[in-house]
């Protein structure tokens, strides 16, 4: 110790216990491990709060979403939100989902579709069945029939004075009545028909004019206006078909036949042909309208039903329209149904042109 003027006036000397050094030391690293442990619980807590905030929201989100679509709800996505990682997840799963989706429409699609088959197969193989007897029965049948019928004509060409006039009305409605059956014959040998085509190569203005020339043997038609309303065009164009031409003029008339019929006393049957391309596929179109009543839209699908018809009993057997399909169809053509410019239907009987 010093005075004023710096002379040692004395010695002072301090002195302290080494333990209190290590106790200070130790209470300082006591006070530094909790607030480490404090600090660390704190970053724990907050790590933890914001992964759930961050993922377990998330993820609970999906896991949710998962369990609606376990339960039945096929329609539930899941909501893209989130981190990226958490959106990918969920527009992967969405997608997945949309793509079961689709997979489960198409496989019901097939399923439908496969059911369809299967009836249209059993109903094939049931009109076949139908088509077979229908044939053998009509074979049966036309022996009968032609004794029938050649004994009533040698009968009626007996002289007028051998027979009464009731007589002759009568075996005029029994070759009537004979005629009709045959021609139901006719169709039920066409329906049942397998045989190969016989083509020929014709024009198109000949097969009509053949069919047309046979509408003479129907009852009815010569109260019925028939005109051809067939371009100046197409009666110049050598239209040439390769068809079998029974079948075909069968077709056209039982077309024919049944618009004389649908038409009635005093209505008018319009009847042509023309050209067309279908598919690049050169093709005569025949068609044949009348002014009937038309058809109506739900029955449409059933027309080419073999033994469907909307005649009063006795008056049609339901197969000229069957039998002019599968005409058309063997020719590789078709046969087509619409609205006549007279106001009743329109059949369009499409051939291809021979090469």
């Amino acid at each position: 110790m010093t005075d004023l003027a710096g002379r040692n006036i004395g010695l002072l000397q301090l002195t302290r216990e080494g333990r209190d050094f290590r106790d200070y030391i130790e209470t300082v690293r006591q006070h530094t491990l909790v607030f480490l442990g404090l600090l660390s619980l704190l970053l724990l807590g907050s790590l933890v709060f914001g992964l759930y905030q961050v993922l377990g929201r998330n993820f609970t989100r999906l896991v949710r979403s998962m369990a609606r679509i376990e339960r039945g709800e096929r329609r539930h996505r899941a909501d893209v939100t989130g981190p990226r990682e958490i959106r990918q997840l969920a527009e992967g799963m969405n997608a997945m989902l949309n793509s079961l989706e689709r997979s489960e429409k198409e496989l019901s699609r097939q399923r439908e579709e496969q059911a369809q088959l299967e009836i249209e197969l059993q109903q094939s193989q049931k009109m076949a069945a139908i088509g077979q007897l229908a044939a053998g029965v009509a074979h049966e049948l036309g022996t009968p029939l032609s004794v029938v019928s050649g004994k009533a004509q040698r009968m009626l060409r007996k002289r007028q004075d051998e027979l009464s006039a009731n007589a002759q009305d009568e075996l005029e409605e029994i070759l009537n009545a004979v005629g009709r059956t045959e021609r139901i014959v006719r169709q039920l040998l066409d329906f049942g028909r397998q045989n190969p085509l016989r083509k020929r190569t014709l024009e198109a203005h000949e097969i009509m004019h053949t069919a047309v020339t046979q509408l003479k043997q129907i009852p009815g038609a010569d109260n019925v206006e028939i005109r051809c309303t067939c371009t100046k065009e197409a009666r110049q164009c050598a239209l040439t078909l390769e068809v079998d031409p029974i079948r075909i003029e069968q077709a056209l008339t039982n077309l024919l036949r049944n618009a004389v019929q649908a038409a009635g006393p005093g209505g008018v049957v319009e009847y042509g042909w023309f050209e067309v391309h279908e598919d690049n596929t050169p093709m005569v179109g025949f068609y044949v309208g009348d002014r009937g009543p038309g058809i109506a839209p739900e029955i449409r699908s059933r027309l080419f039903e073999p033994f469907f018809t909307t005649k009063g009993v006795g008056e049609g057997t339901g197969l000229g329209l069957a039998v002019a399909q599968a005409a058309a169809v063997d020719h590789a053509g078709s046969l087509m149904i619409g609205t006549s410019e007279l106001g009743g239907a329109l059949f369009t009987l499409l051939i291809p042109v021979a090469e």
